[in-house]
């Protein structure tokens, strides 16, 4: 060994640097093995959608903790856990065909699993818990989601009628189970965080859509951080003496665009969309563009109300920058967001002028560039991840509107 290696400290520095070389290999090929059979699976919807059917739960009531793809005894699982009726649930689901291949099952603190135990064993134990159980207040009789709907509509002083939803979710926060209730109608848009327990409103928050003016005139619940929203139609403006009152329709997305375009000196033919959104900030309802151009990156921020430019960004090229230069080719090998709406359009079986898009953009997910699509057909929501690259449907959901 001295002969081939010098000396007894060359040894072990040589044999450390191998060991690592070859630990470096093995990880690698085990990732790239997970990488291709999770390409494969069912995939994570799928796998929750078998949790809850055995379960005999309804995913709408339930809180979903979490969803991992994993290995485990020489085969790749989905694990899935989530609360529901009381009871927190964990499977893991074979990744090939959906397989349940293991549940636990807790329960007022005594866990049940898929282990076989005669029925009169079972009886004796829940009985046990039930009686010895010492009720925390956190663990009541918990109220449910369309409780939490009600509650946050009597707040509001409004019916169900008259709402559209953004988001309904059961969530936690430092041990606190609470719905999420975020909803809007034609002027106005609202958060609700609800406890579960007891059906108390722990926080809210209200956001007026009209004119500035009505909403200078409107005490608001609490100052709130810009959220995304979900297209309303166009409110006509009330009349009013005030010469300061703004008069203009809402412009549209692809009016907002065009304006953007327009202030840019650019054509539509030469612009890639990196983000088309509405948004808004302090009760100024605007649309968020951003886009590329002649190698230069452009941020717009247009006001609804009247197709006004709040704010503008231009980043220009610089071609001596290598980093730049990279970054620019890269970006030109995307499929730009207006085909990506079309891949998710046509998988949805719907026509483009059946649809109101709520979200249109370019955004990074576990280190790959995904345009994320979202879009409305009547009350049926549609959520799409479309690769940036190649155009292929990476994830993909749709759900009907409450």
């Amino acid at each position: 060994m001295k002969k081939i290696f010098g000396n007894s400290k060359n040894v072990l520095l040589k044999v450390a640097g191998v060991a690592a070389a070859v630990v470096l290999l093995v990880t690698g090929t085990s990732f790239a093995s997970k990488q291709i059979a999770e390409n494969n699976s069912i995939g994570s919807d799928n796998a929750q959608k078998f949790a809850f059917a055995d379960a005999g739960v309804d995913p709408a009531e339930a809180l979903l903790l979490r969803t991992e793809f994993d290995r485990e005894d020489g085969q790749f699982v989905y694990e899935v856990e989530f609360e529901a009726k009381g009871s927190e649930y964990e499977y893991h689901i074979l990744a090939t065909d959906g397989t349940v291949v293991k549940k636990n099952i807790e329960d007022l603190d005594k866990v049940v699993t898929n282990e076989a135990k005669s029925g009169a064993q079972l009886r004796e134990e829940t009985n046990r818990v039930v009686n010895n159980h010492e009720q925390k207040p956190d663990q009541g009789r918990f109220i449910n989601m369309q409780d939490a709907k009600e509650i946050a509509f009597k707040d509001a002083g409004v019916t169900a009628n008259e709402v559209r939803f953004n988001k309904t979710q059961g969530n936690s926060d430092d041990g606190v189970k609470y719905f999420e209730v975020d909803f809007y109608t034609e002027t106005t848009e609202y958060e609700y965080d609800i406890r579960m327990s007891d059906g108390t409103i722990l926080d809210k928050d209200v956001e007026k859509l009209r004119t500035q003016k009505n909403v200078k005139n409107t005490t608001k619940t609490q100052t709130s951080k810009p959220v995304e929203i979900k297209p309303v139609e166009a409110v006509k403006p009330q009349p009013t003496t005030s010469s300061k009152t703004e008069t203009s329709s809402e412009v549209s997305l692809e009016a907002a665009k065009a304006i953007a375009y327009k202030d840019a000196g650019v054509k539509a033919s030469d612009v890639k969309v990196l983000k088309a959104e509405r948004d808004s900030d302090d009760g100024v309802v605007y649309y968020d563009i951003e886009f590329t151009a002649n190698n230069n990156k452009y941020e717009y921020e247009i006001r609804v109300s009247n197709g006004r430019v709040l704010d503008k960004d231009v980043e220009k090229s610089r071609t001596e920058n290598k980093n730049t230069s990279t970054a620019t080719k890269t970006e030109n090998n995307y499929i730009g967001v207006e085909k990506a709406k079309q891949i998710a359009v046509n998988h949805a079986g719907v026509g483009m002028s059946e649809v109101r898009f709520s979200k249109a953009k370019l955004d990074r997910e576990d280190g790959v560039m995904m345009y994320e699509i979202e879009f409305y057909k009547g009350n049926m929501e549609y959520e799409y991840q479309i690769v940036a690259t190649n155009g292929n449907i990476h994830e993909w959901e749709s759900d009907l509107d409450d």
